[in-house]
């Protein structure tokens, strides 16, 4: 399962240039929206926000802004621009961490390890389904997410995944900050404390086992 350096720099190199690309047309597309048809201005935002909230361990949540703008915009919008944020992320995800993950100086780190190769085993037994069901629930994503990148599960199956796992979550939040129209005080209020308990779980999933691949990126990083 280990990759070989050669391996690790090509994809890396092409990985990047996917990613520079992509970057380059959400940019353009961006701002044509946002010039042609300014009333679209709060759909834009929240699909832009969608690609960092759902990106590597991040502990920013996405659900605050969807129940705001979604007070605006109907709920079918509103989840269809989520999901396209969501699926930018998940490429991005795939195309930065896969070199990443699979140098061997950090992969040593953390295949060798009992958690994770229970998590492992796990996952391979269900590793579509465990990617729905932990996407569609209120609860962290990324270390499912890692052992589906670790694992070299294939893009377009963990896509799918997040298509399924993710739509009905998306809309079913939308549908309530439509229907309810929440004052701006209580979702300002629930992004920080949804912020506050992103940083917490954050803070603890580095005394974790698992995640010690982590602490193999940033050793990777600065030796890349």
């Amino acid at each position: 399962m280990t990759s070989t350096p050669n391996w690790s720099v090509r994809t890396s190199k092409r990985n990047w240039i996917y990613f520079a690309i992509s970057a380059a047309v959400i940019a353009a597309a961006v701002l044509f929206v946002l010039r042609v048809y300014p009333q679209l201005s709060g759909l834009v935002w929240l699909g832009v926000y969608t690609i960092p909230s759902h990106m590597f361990v991040s502990p920013f949540n996405h659900e605050w802004l969807l129940l705001l703008i979604a007070k605006s915009y109907p709920a079918i919008w509103c989840t269809v621009v989520s999901l396209i944020g969501c699926l930018v992320a998940g490429m991005w995800d795939y195309w930065l961490l896969v070199p990443l993950i699979h140098h061997p100086r950090i992969r040593r780190k953390y295949s060798r390890t009992g958690p994770y190769r229970k998590s492992v085993a796990f996952f391979r037994k269900w590793p579509f389904w465990a990617l729905v069901v932990i996407g569609l629930l209120p609860i962290p994503f990324y270390p499912v997410k890692f052992l589906a990148i670790a694992d070299k599960y294939p893009l377009r199956r963990y896509l799918l995944a997040l298509i399924i796992g993710r739509t009905p979550r998306y809309y079913a939040i939308a549908y309530l900050g439509h229907v309810l129209r929440l004052p701006l005080w209580s979702i300002v209020a629930l992004a920080l404390l949804l912020l506050a308990i992103g940083f917490i779980q954050n803070r603890r999933s580095e005394n974790r086992e698992v995640p010690e691949a982590r602490g193999g990126v940033e050793e990777g990083l600065e030796n890349r």
